[in-house]
């Protein structure tokens, strides 16, 4: 089977969020036997990766049209202005955009010339393209990593939240229409959308590659390296997303109200927005961007992971890859909709408020028997359904119905 994987944004530069699932899915399709090229849209380089990981498949790094580029300028600049409050504006006139787009144009052509069995298009704004290859007579599968709506509302001002989602809403059910097979990688994402639009999906799950079988005595060499110890600190991994920005402040509060003496290592761009409110608390570590081999020994050695989801939509990969590798993790309830099976003081631990977070850290922190309860019920959990093969292999089944080819 030959299929095509579009990504909206650069993989070049990828340690976790959407662009992680992106390039893991590329990666487990061409472990599964599969020939898969990625295509990456990107307006500033870092379009494909540079790393083993992607050594038997080809990475084609489409560039911007100029034309686009100069249409969606102002509202590019609206939307870093005001830290993506107005990001909203952008969406709404890039929809229309994309319809007449060389962009598109030119990459369903490129597509349509090298014989694919099947194309998949990450994230709901390659909705357009999967239509027009559609129409072209390429089978299309559209990944859905948000809820837009949902998610571009909760990065909105207070007082516009209701008319963004109004907005959004009807903009992203006619843009989901366009596309007849649509896979979600949260349950609960499925179930808004049939809520929402009376649009069926397809629950697959997150592609996140990453085994506590892969640890070793080198990832404890790495984290001595960086000054720390291992099963002596807890982990938040984030992108500067402002649900990420909004929550790691919340927690440093918390640890510093309720004077909590534990190492608290702090990994991803959300790093360079709370220096300024770490500085009076100690047992802080913060680290910017580490590569792929850094974080796997920092998850592999952590005593806790904190991954609270109390806004925005999809699932956050940090909950995934804590899982994976059997991490005691702290979460709250949403978690609970967006993977089936996750149960408190059974797999993790579940959070009814920000504010209990320090609270939930000390008691997991010093009690040994639970988190050694919780790391079993994450390995069974992984084992049954979450695990990377098992994730495959539920894509695998789903394109090889679409495409009716068989290996």
């Amino acid at each position: 089977m030959r299929v095509a994987i579009v990504s909206h944004r650069p993989l070049g530069v990828i340690s976790t969020g959407g662009g992680r699932i992106i390039r893991d899915l590329a990666v487990g399709l061409r472990e599964r036997g599969l020939h898969v090229d990625v295509y990456s849209l990107s307006r500033k380089g870092l379009g494909c990766p540079r790393d083993d990981h992607f050594r038997n498949i080809e990475c084609v790094e489409i560039s911007e049209d100029l034309l686009r580029k100069i249409l969606l300028l102002p509202s590019r600049a609206l939307s870093l202005a005001s830290k993506e409050a107005l990001l909203f504006i952008k969406l709404m006139i890039q929809f229309d955009i994309d319809r007449i787009s060389k962009l598109y144009k030119d990459l369903m052509e490129i597509i349509c010339s090298r014989n694919y069995d099947l194309a998949i298009l990450e994230t709901t704004y390659l909705s357009h393209l999967g239509h027009m290859l559609s129409l072209k007579g390429l089978p299309s599968m559209l990944r859905i990593h948000n809820v837009e709506a949902e998610y571009i509302a909760s990065l909105s001002y207070k007082s516009l939240r209701e008319f963004v989602f109004r907005s959004m809403q009807r903009i992203e059910k006619k843009v989901l229409e366009m596309i007849n097979n649509r896979v979600t990688i949260s349950m609960r994402d499925k179930e808004i959308i049939s809520k929402l639009y009376k649009l069926e999906t397809v629950y697959l799950g997150p592609t996140v590659k990453g085994s506590k079988k892969d640890c070793s005595r080198k990832d404890q060499n790495n984290i001595e390296s960086l000054g720390l110890e291992c099963g002596r600190y807890a982990l938040y991994v984030g992108s500067s997303h402002k649900p990420n920005i909004i929550a790691v402040n919340n927690i440093l509060q918390s640890i510093k109200k309720d004077n909590i003496k534990i190492t608290l290592v702090i990994v991803g761009e959300v790093g360079r927005y709370i220096r300024k409110n770490s500085g009076n608390i100690g047992y802080v570590k913060i680290l910017n961007f580490v590569p792929d081999e850094v974080l796997r020994s920092l998850y592999c050695c952590a005593a806790t992971s904190l991954a609270p989801i109390f806004s925005g939509s999809g699932v956050p990969i940090k909950l995934i890859e804590s899982l994976l590798y059997e991490v005691p993790t702290i979460t709250s309830r949403k978690a609970e909709l967006m993977i089936p099976g996750l149960k408190h003081l059974e797999n993790v631990i579940i959070l009814e408020r920000i504010g209990n977070i320090s609270e939930a850290l000390k008691n997991l922190y010093k009690d040994e028997d639970l988190r050694e309860k919780v790391s079993r019920g994450a390995r069974l959990l992984v084992e049954k359904s979450i695990g990377f093969e098992k994730t495959i292999e539920r894509y695998y089944a789903y394109m090889t119905k679409l495409t009716s080819f068989s290996l």
